[in-house]
């Protein structure tokens, strides 16, 4: 029997940039310094690592949240 997650482990960018109070344009520069993982899927949609932004969320990382 599958299991099917409840919650995906990708994040849209508008959905984690909502997780952290940012702007997506603040999500794709965190990507582009390589501070927050990532995968592509397809030519052009980025999907974030739900657990990049969990960490950012419980642990805090100033810099990631500077803009």
């Amino acid at each position: 029997m599958t299991m099917i997650p409840t919650e995906s482990p990708l994040l849209q960018v508008a959905e984690a940039a909502a997780l952290l109070n940012c702007s997506p344009r603040h999500i794709y520069t965190l990507i582009n310094r390589g501070e927050l993982r990532h995968t592509r899927i397809g030519k052009y949609s980025v999907r974030v690592y739900r657990d990049e932004i969990e960490a950012i969320i419980q642990q805090g990382m100033p810099n990631a949240l500077a803009q």
